[in-house]
């Protein structure tokens, strides 16, 4: 029975490993799906702000407020990508280099792509 025990326990720790890996797949292919549209937002803002600016040309006039309003919006944007970006290194069990922000092995010593030592 001892035999029998121990095959059900390893089996049931190796459903629950993948069970746990594919939770973790999942989790981070919705985030890549929302960090995709946070960045194409980004670059929508950037070319309406771009519209503006040539359109205030066109006519001599200053740019306008919404070219302000977009600016803070791709601030916010930003923001939220780094976060978004934060949370998937989490899940992959990666850190970030401070330097130049390269995701690598949290137990790597220097950066791969720097040079950065890391603590």
């Amino acid at each position: 029975m001892d035999v029998i025990t121990s095959i059900k326990e390893t089996l049931g720790k190796a459903i629950k490993t993948g069970v746990d890996k594919s939770n973790e797949i999942v989790e981070i292919t919705k985030l890549k799906f929302a960090l995709s549209d946070i960045e194409s937002d980004i670059s929508k803002l950037m070319r309406d702000i771009g519209e503006s600016v040539y359109e205030a040309y066109k006519e001599n006039k200053e740019p306008d407020e919404e070219i302000n309003a977009n600016c803070a919006l791709i601030a916010e944007k930003y923001e939220q990508a780094e976060e978004m970006r934060a949370k998937i290194n989490e899940l992959k069990k990666l850190t970030q280099c401070p330097k130049c922000g390269c995701a690598m092995d949290k137990d790597a010593q220097f950066c791969s792509k720097c040079g950065e030592k890391l603590a």
